[in-house]
């Protein structure tokens, strides 16, 4: 997950901090909701900043891993090449493994497959939340009951947003949800009557003089 905001971001160990809080308490009107609204924009920008490092740091191991594998495996296949007799052998085999097994031990899979769901998970939770933040700011211009402690938990869970586990829980789900749709639509189809095209009454007299 991305690393929490520190003292070296906002001056302060955790955002909004007590100081933020106990000079929060201190306003009132319009300078209330203003240190309110600019608080929460500082703790949300260090935030995203914290999380854009996270997601560039995946996308470099990402990178890294599937070089340094592809390099192993074609210098233990040219060392096949180049020695002889059993070390050939040796090697040969052990490149062999490496391009076969490479998924396994570089992550690929993970990295070029499942990440950009992943990402899209994370991004999607992080913009709802910030959505519900901004939403109870312009509903509460007065800061009353949107508080500056309020904001923290909601400012709190943008930032826990930004975690590969949490994203896949909510993947988990939602394919889980569609799973069952799509289940009990088969089940409905399964369990329809056949439909059968009422007789058009104009070929009754028609169907008599047949019979």
């Amino acid at each position: 997950m991305q690393q929490p905001i520190a003292a070296s971001d906002l001056h302060a160990s955790v955002c909004p901090s007590q100081a933020d809080l106990a000079h929060f308490e201190q306003l009132s009107g319009i300078e209330r909701r203003e240190f309110r609204d600019d608080t929460i924009e500082d703790c949300t920008k260090a935030i995203t900043k914290k999380y854009n490092q996270f997601k560039l740091s995946l996308h470099q191991e990402a990178v890294g891993t599937a070089l340094t594998t592809d390099v192993l495996s074609l210098g233990l296949t040219a060392g096949s090449v180049l020695s002889g007799g059993g070390t050939a052998k040796a090697l040969g085999q052990a490149g062999t493994f490496f391009i076969g097994a490479g998924t396994a031990i570089n992550k690929d899979v993970f990295y070029q497959e499942t990440l950009p769901a992943i990402e899209a998970s994370m991004d999607a939770k992080r913009d709802t939340i910030l959505k519900t933040i901004l939403d109870s700011e312009k509903s509460d211009p007065a800061a009353t009951s949107y508080t500056l402690t309020s904001a923290g938990y909601d400012i709190a869970a943008y930032e826990g947003a930004g975690n590969l586990y949490a994203a896949i829980s909510e993947l988990t789900k939602t394919a889980s949800v569609n799973a069952d749709t799509a289940k009990n639509a088969v089940t409905e189809s399964q369990n329809a009557p056949y439909f059968v095209s009422p007789i058009d009454p104009a070929i009754y007299p028609r169907l008599k003089k047949n019979h």
